[in-house]
C-alpha cells in the first residue's frame, strides 16, 4: 500500500492552476527563448536566395505526311535530351539561371512541351526561358531544312522527268504521268505543312518569387516559437525536480 501511495503522490494529476503557476515561474526564460528562435528564423530567412519561375510553351517541329503528322523529334525525346544536357536529374547544385523542369504529355503524343526556367529576378527567368525556346528552335532547324531540301530535290527530279517525257513525242502518248504529277503535288503539300519548332507565346514574366515561401517559413517559425514558449517552462521545472532529487539522494 505504501508503494502504491508513493506512486500516486509522484504522478498526481496537476490542476490548471498548478500548470499556470509553473509556467509563470519560468515565463521570462520561455519568452526569451521564443523570441530568440523566431529572430533566428527571420535572420536565416533573409539569407535565402529568392527564385523566380518563368514558363514557356514550345511547339515542336512537324509536318504532314499523307494522313499522319510526323514529328521530327517527339516530346519525350526532347525532354530526355534537355534533362540530360542541363543535369536536371543529377544530384548536384546548379547555378541560376537554369532549366528547372520539362513537362510534356505523359503519353508522348503531344507536340507541345513546357519549359520551366528559374532565375534570381523575374526578368532573368523570363529571358532564360525565351533563350531556351530559341535554342530548341535552332537545334531542330537543320532537321526542318533537311526535310525541305529533300522534298525540293524530289520535286525537281519529278519535274525534269515530266518535262523530258512531255518533250518526247514518241513517249508522251505512251507514259501515264498522273502518278508523277500526284507525287509532285504531295511533296509540295508536305513542304507547305512543315512547322518549325517555336514558342507558342512569349515566356511568362513572374510577378512573385516561387521560392522560398517566406510567409510559410515565417508562420512555421512563429508556431515553433510559441511551442517552445509553452513547453520550455515545464521542461525546466522537470529538470529542477530531477536535480533536487539527485542532490537529496
Amino acid at each position: 500500500m505504501s508503494s502504491d501511495s508513493s506512486y500516486q503522490e509522484q504522478y498526481q494529476e496537476l490542476s490548471l492552476v498548478d500548470l499556470t503557476v509553473t509556467w509563470l515561474h519560468y515565463w521570462k526564460s520561455a519568452v526569451t527563448a521564443a523570441v530568440l528562435v523566431f529572430a533566428l528564423v527571420l535572420v536565416g530567412m533573409s539569407f535565402l536566395q529568392e527564385r523566380y519561375e518563368s514558363k514557356v510553351y514550345v511547339e515542336l517541329a512537324s509536318m504532314q505526311v499523307k494522313d499522319e503528322r510526323f514529328m521530327f523529334a517527339t516530346a519525350e525525346q526532347v525532354a530526355n535530351r534537355l534533362k540530360a544536357k542541363h543535369g536536371i536529374n543529377a544530384n548536384k547544385a546548379r547555378p541560376l539561371p537554369r532549366l528547372e523542369k520539362v513537362n510534356f504529355n505523359a503519353k508522348g503524343e503531344g507536340a507541345v512541351i513546357e519549359l520551366v526556367a528559374l532565375g534570381e529576378t523575374a526578368e532573368e527567368a523570363q529571358k532564360y526561358a525565351q533563350l531556351l525556346a530559341s535554342a530548341l528552335h535552332d537545334t531542330h532547324q537543320p532537321l526542318v531544312e533537311g526535310a525541305i531540301r529533300s522534298r525540293e530535290q524530289e520535286i525537281a527530279a519529278l519535274e525534269q522527268y515530266i518535262e523530258r517525257v512531255e518533250s518526247s513525242s514518241s513517249q508522251s502518248s505512251q507514259i501515264d504521268l498522273s502518278g508523277a504529277y500526284k507525287n509532285v503535288s504531295e511533296a509540295k503539300r508536305e513542304i507547305a505543312s512543315i512547322e518549325a519548332t517555336r514558342a507558342i507565346k512569349e515566356a511568362s514574366l513572374p510577378d512573385a518569387p516561387s521560392a522560398p515561401k517566406k510567409l510559410l517559413i515565417a508562420v512555421a517559425g512563429f508556431v515553433l516559437a510559441c511551442g517552445i514558449a509553452l513547453v520550455l517552462p515545464f521542461l525546466l521545472d522537470f529538470l529542477r525536480q530531477v536535480r533536487t532529487r539527485l542532490q537529496q539522494a
